[in-house]
Formats: structure tokens, C-alpha cells, sequence
């Protein structure tokens, strides 16, 4: 919550980690190291409560966003309410609709952090440098914008299992990286 120590946090992110964790995503693989040192310079991290809004459907979209820790909920309208679309964890982006799709200025998607999560903001102009630099990128993102929206039409068409996913996430279920099975009829003790 300290201001200070939020930006020397960042800083010496920014200079140990940041480059290498730009060169492992998929998406800036091939960038040459001197632009991507260049584009860590240019992009902002960001900081997310428990249930923070990142974007909101509709509204002008101005970044990609790479999630470098935490969960953040996809929703979309749905009726008079909304429906949770996807979840995205470590890695994921946020805004590659935004960045290739002709004519869309606006947010496909609401995006809230469910846990404390730390984002990185790419800038459209900046992001828009990356695919001049590699036009190969585009590509990735078309692939990724066809995954999101066929995840968001079977989203609409089973209800059911995007409830299941909205509980399992709200119960932590998750965040668990094994399980225990007990059977008590064959169980010993």
C-alpha cells in the first residue's frame, strides 16, 4: 500500500525480471532484445485489489494487458445481468481482441482481478510498434482472439459450466496444485 515502496518494487522489477519475462511470452518470442528492452521501459505495472475493476464492456480500449500473477474474471453482458466468460492466470493477455480486430475502440470484455493480481500495460501505440517489428505476432493474435470467442460462445450456450468455474474459483479450488482422495469405505485408518 506504500506508495514508495510500490515504485522501488517496480523499478527493480523492471530491471531484473521484467525483459525476461516479456521474452518468454509466446507472443514477443523472435523480438530482437533491443526492442524489447525498449518496450520494458515503455510499459506500465499494475497493481490489482481483490475484486478491482481493470475494464469495463464498452469502454475505449487503450492497452494490452500481459498478467503476470493472480486471476482476472472475463465477463460479458448477458440479459440484465452478466456472464463469466474465462478466467485468465499468469501469462495470459487481456486486449488482444481490442489490438486486431478492425472498428472495435471498445472493451469485448468486463475484467476484474478475483485475488490480488499484478498486470503489465502495453500501450496501443506501443503495442502497435511490437507488430510492425514482427508482423508474425498478428497471427498469434488471431489465433488467441478465435480461442476467446469460441470459449465465450460456449460460455453463453452452458450456463451451467460457467457457474461451476465462478464457484470452484470463488472456493479456491483452483489455486490448489494436488488433491487428496480418501476412501472411507476401504480407508483403514
Amino acid at each position: 500500500r506504500s506508495a514508495a515502496l510500490k515504485t522501488r518494487l517496480d523499478t527493480l522489477y523492471k530491471e531484473r525480471s521484467l525483459i525476461a519475462q516479456l521474452q518468454a511470452t509466446p507472443l514477443f518470442r523472435g523480438l530482437r532484445e533491443s526492442f524489447i528492452q525498449s518496450l520494458a521501459q515503455k510499459v506500465e505495472l499494475i497493481s490489482c485489489e481483490p475484486d478491482e475493476m481493470i475494464t469495463q464492456e464498452g469502454e475505449p480500449a487503450d492497452a494490452l494487458y500481459l498478467v503476470r500473477s493472480g486471476f482476472i474474471k472475463l465477463s460479458q453482458k448477458l440479459g440484465q445481468g452478466e456472464i463469466v466468460v474465462s478466467y485468465l492466470s499468469k501469462g495470459s493477455l487481456l486486449g488482444e481482441g481490442e489490438m486486431v480486430l478492425d472498428g472495435v475502440n471498445g472493451w469485448l470484455y468486463s475484467a476484474s482481478s478475483k485475488e490480488y493480481s499484478e498486470l503489465i500495460k502495453i500501450a496501443r501505440s506501443d503495442f502497435q510498434n511490437v507488430i510492425a517489428e514482427n508482423p508474425a505476432i498478428e497471427r498469434l493474435m488471431w489465433e488467441s482472439v478465435v480461442a476467446r470467442v469460441k470459449e465465450s460462445g460456449y460460455s453463453r450456450k452452458n450456463i451451467n459450466q460457467s457457474e461451476f468455474i465462478s464457484t470452484a474459483l470463488n472456493k479456491g479450488l483452483v489455486e490448489g496444485n494436488s488433491i487428496l482422495v480418501i476412501a472411507l469405505n476401504v480407508c483403514t485408518r
